[in-house]
């Protein structure tokens, strides 16, 4: 079961409720979010000792995702599938770009002072049972590998029908569509976001940053 640390009525959800966290910690399964490592989140964590798994992704591979998703958006007086494919990539960029650089530096500064656990979305979709098994060992979870095995084949989004990829939010799984779909110039925007952050290294996220350095 997946479980969510925010209000109902935080529709984005990027805000950090504390109520709806108790609740979420208190019933089994996953509590999922997309918060960035603000202030607020940190002092929740802190107070309730939780160590979170932070799952990262080429932050160009993301925008171009999230375009994906955009079309299928239903907010009323919103018709973002009438857009064209190149005007949804600019909106997704304007979008998720800058929450998306937030994200990432806030929990890569917070690794420095508190004990969290980045995981790269290539290495679970390359090495599902590695990946989970890691994450069971870091957390200081004893749990058998057939056990895992059998957990991850249940979940595989490939399995499901399309109607099932879409409660999962699974969209394709393929990485490198960012450097195919993106322009140069929209990747230079991307990267003029790196500079609010100079102790940040985002090649985690954008390996071929690093390279141009």
């Amino acid at each position: 079961a997946v479980n969510t640390p925010h209000s109902q009525n935080e529709r984005t959800g990027t805000a950090l409720d504390l109520l709806a966290t108790l609740r979420a910690l208190s019933a089994p399964g996953v509590v999922h979010s997309h918060l960035p490592a603000g202030a607020r989140t940190v002092a929740v964590l802190a107070l309730l000792a939780i160590r979170p798994i932070v799952l990262v992704r080429n932050i160009h591979d993301a925008i171009v995702s999230y375009a994906d998703h955009l079309a299928g958006r239903a907010y009323p007086g919103s018709r973002p599938s009438a857009m064209t494919r190149e005007a949804g990539l600019e909106s997704a960029l304007a979008r998720i770009a800058p929450f998306y650089v937030d994200f990432f530096a806030t929990w890569w500064l917070y690794r420095q002072h508190a004990d969290i656990k980045l995981v790269h979305y290539d290495e679970l979709v390359a090495r599902p049972e590695d990946t989970v098994a890691a994450c069971c060992e870091w957390l200081g979870l004893t749990v058998e590998r057939g056990r895992i095995a059998a957990a991850v084949a249940a979940n595989d989004p490939r399995s499901r029908s399309h109607q099932g990829q879409q409660a999962m939010k699974f969209n394709v799984g393929v990485s490198g569509r960012g450097r195919t779909q993106l322009s140069t110039d929209q990747i230079a925007r991307v990267r003029l976001l790196y500079d609010e952050f100079p102790d940040v290294d985002f090649s985690m996220i954008d390996p071929e940053w690093q390279a141009r350095r």
